[in-house]
């Protein structure tokens, strides 16, 4: 394979492959009937992402735990 066969398949892979990281990005999508909280759909938002914008915890600290039936956790 010479340095032109190289350069074209690089290329052409960046022109492939750009567009669909790009793509994945998170969109809000406004929707006035949901409510008015963090978490307000199943799996967060109207794309079903499971993403959130709030940071979460900083540390793996249990603040409290609570023993269920038939270890259900």
């Amino acid at each position: 394979m010479n340095i032109i066969e190289k350069i074209y398949l690089f290329l052409l892979s960046v022109v492939l492959f750009v567009p669909c990281i790009k793509a994945q990005q998170q969109q809000p999508i406004p929707w006035p009937s949901l409510a008015d909280s963090p978490w307000p759909f199943i799996r967060g938002d109207m794309q079903a992402t499971g993403r959130s914008k709030y940071i979460g915890p900083i540390t793996n600290n249990v603040v409290w735990r609570k023993d269920t039936p038939l270890s259900i956790n």
